[in-house]
Order: C-alpha cells, then structure tokens, then sequence
C-alpha cells in the first residue's frame, strides 16, 4: 500500500553515464536505508609492557556497507519482470556505481560503491504485482563527497616588468618571481587529496599547505612554456606525469609529501582554512597553477 512507503530525499544510483532514480517510483521506491552515517571506523592503540589500558595513536576509516530497502512497482507481471531485469542490470558485479544523495537543503553527496549482493527476490516479499528487494553496496572509500570539484586558480596575468594582480590576494610579484599567499577553505568534515596541474614556463616550484606543513617541491626542475605537470595526491594514485605522458615524480625533493599531501578539514585545520603558499621563478603571463579538489563527508 501506498501508505506504507516512506518519503526520502531524491536518491540515486549512476551505473556508467545513467541515472536511475531509486525513490520517485520511476524503477523503485526506497522503504529505507542503513549505513549511510557516520563512516564506520576503528581505533589504532599501543601499550607499553607495564601500562594498564592503552596510549591511543590515531584511527582509519573502514569500508562501508550501505543496504537499500527497495519496492518495484508493476501493473502486472510483465512489467514486474521487466523491472527486474532492469534492476539486474544495474546493479552487476564488479562494476562501478555511484551512489548520489540529493538532500533536502540542496546538498548534493555521492559515493563510490560496487554491488556487494543480496538481491534474492523472495516470494515472500511478493505483494500482488510489487516486488520488495533488498541491495547491498560496498564503499571502500567510506567518505561521502560533493561531485562538483572545487577549481583555484593561481594564474597570473600581464609579464616583462613587475605587474599587479586584480585579486584580493596577497600577491608579491616581480619581473619573474612568484609568491603567493591564498587561504583555501574546505568545507568538508574529512581530509580532501587534491591534484595540481602546473603549466610553465616556471622554475623551482613549490607548493606549500601551511596548515598541514605539507610541501610539493619541486626546485631543481623547470618546467617550459607550454608544458605542465600533473600532480595526482588521491590515495591509489599519488603521481606526477607530465604533458607527454612521462612518469615525472621523480623531480619532486626528497622533502615532499605526496603521499600525505591533503587539504585539511576542521579541527586540523580550524574552521577549513588552509593557508597555501606558491613560489617558483622564470615566470611570465602564461604560467599558471591550479588545484582542484572534491570535498568529503564522512557521513551524511
């Protein structure tokens, strides 16, 4: 009976390019929902040979198990079996799906899953011509994220002799000299892995998160005009590659910190804020840096 469903924000399961709509009736409607809060976590402890109790060190996040309620309605058994073929292909194994939750306030979250089973369709939750099936997904990455990437710009204008830039930055700019000072916020409740490109001519390039005290340096190497490095911080990734595909990491210091470079989410970083710092030499009015970013949740 119609009484008996639950009223969700607009959920949605993106197989390839294609939206399915989990909650308007369309395919199905959601009864419910677990393991969409809170990522599930566990705690990372060391004891000493005569300490009672624990010194705790730091925490990871574990994978997340998300199990969809789900009702198809059908007017008869033909469209009943057609909704379940419809319903199989979606949800296959092994491929990537993404899990988009738009709320209410207009917040939009998505997360990346893989079938992880169920899908039994048992008689017994047979009603009539509707069908009631339960689906299973498993999120490595257990954080929520905005799908829209967060895009920064540290490109210059003008070149030759020392020029002003018409930003509320806090540029110090000469005839070929960088520095840069910019406050990145991060609106998200966990930590975010960037990428960078850096289109030159540039020289000694180094970017600087001051919040963290993270470095990707990159003095020693230049970088010619218009060639750019791609800088990868994502976790599985952690790459530099250049314009012609050239695996590049090796020009960045010993001192740097791809492998933990983030953004910071509060409290690491009070309130988001991240204080960016750019420099490098050889610059003109092509060179350019950007940074883009998605924002993550650890639950919503």
């Amino acid at each position: 009976p119609k009484e008996e469903r639950r009223d969700f924000m607009n959920i949605e399961v993106i197989s390839g390019s294609t939206a399915y709509s989990l909650t308007d009736g369309t395919l199905t409607y959601l009864l419910g929902f677990t393991g969409c809060g809170m990522a599930p976590q566990h705690t990372i402890n060391e004891r000493g040979p005569m300490q009672h109790g624990a010194s705790y060190v730091s925490y990871r996040l574990d994978p997340r198990l998300v199990n969809l309620a789900l009702e198809l309605p059908a007017t008869s058994l033909a469209t009943l079996e057609t909704a379940k073929n419809v319903l199989m292909g979606i949800f296959v194994p092994d491929a990537s799906l993404q899990l988009r939750w738009t709320q209410d306030n207009g917040n939009v979250r998505q997360l990346d899953c893989v079938f992880a089973g169920d899908m039994d369709m048992p008689s017994s939750d047979k009603r009539g011509y509707h069908q009631n099936v339960g689906v299973s997904l498993l999120a490595a990455d257990p954080t929520w994220y905005d799908p829209i990437q967060t895009l920064v710009s540290f490109q210059l204008s003008g070149g030759g002799t020392p020029w002003a830039i018409p930003w509320v930055i806090p540029w110090t700019i000469g005839a070929s000299t960088l520095s840069a000072s910019i406050t990145i916020n991060n609106p998200g409740t966990f930590r975010a892995y960037p990428k960078f490109r850096i289109t030159g001519p540039i020289t000694n390039c180094i970017i600087t998160n001051v919040a963290t005290s993270e470095v990707l340096n990159f003095t020693g190497t230049t970088i010619a005009a218009a060639a750019y490095y791609d800088i990868d911080c994502r976790y599985g990734y952690k790459t530099v590659i250049d314009n012609a595909a050239a695996n590049k990491i090796a020009t960045l210091t010993a001192a740097s910190d791809l492998a933990s470079f983030h953004l910071a989410a509060h409290p690491e970083a009070p309130n988001g804020n991240n204080s960016f710092t750019v420099t490098g030499t050889s610059v003109t009015a092509a060179t350019a840096i950007y940074m883009t970013f998605n924002a993550r949740y650890v639950g919503i």
